[in-house]
């Protein structure tokens, strides 16, 4: 994948704190991992009903 160097951009960096939906975002990645890397589904558990879809990206 070729990466266009001409085009610049900045990248802002924010605490998790100030934006509640990306605690939201982070908790659920973490209950998700929690499940398939460490087997405890007791975080998922509580945010089973919230889930529509779960697409595993590594599968082992």
């Amino acid at each position: 994948m070729a990466v266009n160097s001409t085009i610049r951009s900045k990248i802002y960096h924010t605490n998790s704190f100030a934006h509640p939906f990306l605690q939201l975002a982070d908790y659920f990645c973490w209950a998700i991992y929690r499940k398939h890397e460490k087997n405890d589904s007791r975080s998922y558990n509580i945010i089973t009903k919230a889930v529509e879809n779960e697409w595993v990206v590594f599968k082992k």
